[in-house]
């Protein structure tokens, strides 16, 4: 069986295919990874109370603690600074700690 290589237009071609299916794929809804709601909440806090604009968040957990679902984070922000936040409850605000290199 011989093998034969495909025409430079074919290749070109395949190469458009291969590269819009990796951006469907990575803008696709089904791909995307859905956030719970009270990051959006934080966030929003970060940025009144400590002109925090959130680069991203490092960790985050919630758990129910005495019928009551706790939320915590740790972000950093735009700047480089970090902050722990801790909820205890859905109605209650967030507590920022700022992070300093020996405590997190």
């Amino acid at each position: 069986m011989i093998i034969h290589p495909l025409p430079a237009a074919a290749k070109s071609g395949l190469r458009i295919l291969a590269i819009a299916a990796l951006v469907m794929l990575t803008v696709s809804p089904a791909s995307a990874q859905l956030e719970p709601a009270w990051l959006e909440d934080v966030t929003a806090q970060a940025l009144i109370e400590l002109d925090c604009e959130v680069a991203y968040f490092m960790s985050t957990r919630e758990e129910e603690l005495g019928g009551r679902m706790m939320h915590e984070a740790r972000l950093q922000c735009s700047d480089g600074r970090q902050f722990d936040a801790v909820r205890m409850s859905p109605a209650e605000e967030f507590t920022f700690k700022k992070c300093d290199t020996q405590i997190c």
